[in-house]
């Protein structure tokens, strides 16, 4: 425990990292039910990850909200 407090962690105050999280967290909350292997591979790369989520929109697997909530937070 102690060696952990030693260890620089200022990263989490970046906007950036907090906003990543919070893309991570809703995405996953909004896709849990799409196979996670395509959605781990989708993750790995921006662009990706809006293509996976702009098809699950136009197949009609996420609604119009959800789609405008995860873009909005994605860029």
């Amino acid at each position: 425990m102690e060696e952990r407090k030693k260890i620089n962690r200022d990263f989490k105050q970046l906007s950036v990292w907090q906003d990543a999280i919070s893309l991570y967290v809703l995405s996953s909350k909004m896709l849990s039910g799409f196979s996670f292997e395509f959605l781990e591979i989708s993750l790995g790369s921006c662009g990706d990850f809006h293509s996976s989520y702009y098809s699950f929109f136009k197949a009609d697997q996420i609604s119009k909200d959800e789609f405008e909530s995860l873009d909005k937070l994605h860029y």
